[in-house]
């Protein structure tokens, strides 16, 4: 997908062990005035680094991916693990990833919510803000929202095409919620899910 819409080359690293994969490493090569040469372990996402089923293969496929990224003159390779490293390496604190776990019980997760967070729900709804969500056919206002407010924080946009590819790609799991206020978009949030998990742009 971002090999098709953004032109970066992918490697994608498979380790084998008797016969069978143990482990896969996917890496795009990004080559940007702005940001170098590199190899980053997911660009366009919150994680990547690799996923295996020993140390074995893991530290295998960090080995072959440096031996990559030397051999395309890479400055840096970027992996956006959440599990440590086995290398030392510099580690980036600057940016962090917030989960919410979430009951089965919708009250279980009301409660679970601070008060302010719940007091600033109840004035939401008491003030008529409606949500409606679907999928293509609010993707122009999500989208529109979207770029006003990476541009406000000063952080380049990615191409609509790919909230559109992610729509195409994973269409029973991926959703734009669009909040209206006085008939008017107020808000705009893009989730899909994977493996138990729902993420958000």
């Amino acid at each position: 997908m971002i090999e098709r819409i953004f032109g970066h080359r992918g490697h994608y690293l498979v380790a084998h062990e008797n016969g069978s994969i143990c482990g896969v490493l996917p890496l795009t090569h990004i080559r940007s005035k702005l940001f170098g040469n590199r190899f980053v372990s997911q660009p366009f996402c919150d994680y990547g680094g690799p996923l295996v089923r020993n140390s074995t293969a893991r530290d295998a496929l960090y080995e072959h991916a440096i031996e990559l990224a030397n051999s395309n003159d890479c400055e840096t390779i970027e992996f956006r693990n959440t599990a440590a490293m086995p290398y030392e390496m510099y580690l980036r604190t600057d940016k962090v990833c917030m989960h919410l776990p979430l009951a089965c019980d919708s009250g279980e997760v009301w409660k679970g919510l601070r008060p302010q967070i719940r007091n600033r729900i109840r004035q939401a709804e008491k003030s008529g803000i409606t949500v409606t969500n679907g999928q293509y056919e609010l993707l122009d206002d999500f989208y529109r929202l979207w770029t006003t407010r990476m541009r406000e924080l000063g952080t380049p946009c990615y191409s609509r095409k790919l909230f559109g590819a992610i729509l195409d790609t994973f269409s029973n799991n991926s959703r734009i919620f669009l909040a209206h206020s006085n008939g008017k978009v107020a808000a705009a949030l893009f989730s899909y899910a994977l493996n138990g998990c729902a993420f958000t742009r």
